[in-house]
């Protein structure tokens, strides 16, 4: 008799052992497969071209902003902190009015997904759309991080209200994002240093405003740096 209870009581510890085991087992494989990460759909080749865009810079650090269009697959806002190798670079964008590039092919859906990515891009003074003087040929642009990412469908009509995005870029300093609306509208970006307080929605005259009536209506959000301006009349490529 005291075997078999011996026995027994042996063989309820076994199957409470075994049982534990097996617990431990399935929570162990549940977790595993609950922390392995959700793959990507592989990239939209529509995607896969050269890519035109504005080079921007504030005291210390160089922006690029992708030239939009109303139309697939360039119906994208984006803005970029980038970094290229050597100084002239930045120099250049710095002292000059407008600084365009045109990059490598490479699928811009890198950029869309938040992707550090660095290109070969060829360097213009000047508007790239229209009359621009080449400066630079395979120059190494690292795309170091997004900063600002809108797709442009389903948008508002075009019409007087306007409404800017606010991009926190340290503890003083801002850049504003116009949002982009159907044709006729415009795409505006603007440095704020020192930043206030700042109304980011307003009206003005007309849909397609002259950028010196925008920063008086930007006035007080700060000192004012127009880093980037381009009219969108839904013609072709969206210029």
């Amino acid at each position: 008799m005291l075997y078999s209870h011996v026995s027994q009581k042996g063989g309820i510890t076994m199957n409470i052992f075994r049982y534990v085991v097996l617990s431990v087992f399935f929570l162990s494989t549940s977790f595993a497969y609950a922390e392995e990460p959700k793959q990507p759909p592989p990239l939209d080749p529509k995607f896969m071209r050269q890519h035109k865009m504005v080079l921007m810079s504030s005291e210390s650090d160089l922006f690029a902003t992708f030239i939009p269009t109303l139309n697939e697959p360039n119906n994208q806002q984006l803005v970029y902190l980038v970094d290229a190798k050597g100084p002239n670079l930045f120099y250049l964008v710095r002292d000059a009015d407008r600084v365009t590039i045109m990059t490598d092919e490479f699928n811009l859906q890198r950029l869309i997904r938040e992707q550090s990515v660095e290109v070969n891009v060829q360097v213009y003074l000047g508007d790239i759309t229209k009359d621009a003087t080449p400066v630079y040929t395979d120059i190494p642009l690292n795309f170091v991080k997004q900063l600002y990412y809108r797709k442009l469908d389903d948008i508002e009509p075009s019409g007087l209200r306007q409404t800017y995005d606010v991009i926190e870029l340290n503890s003083q300093d801002r850049m504003l994002v116009h949002r982009i609306k159907n044709a006729p509208s415009f795409d505006h970006i603007v440095l704020v240093e020192e930043a206030k307080y700042c109304v980011t929605q307003f009206f003005t005259s007309n849909a397609l405003p002259k950028q010196e009536e925008l920063l008086m209506k930007l006035l007080f959000c700060g000192s004012l740096k127009p880093m980037h301006f381009n009219p969108i009349t839904g013609k072709k490529d969206g210029f």
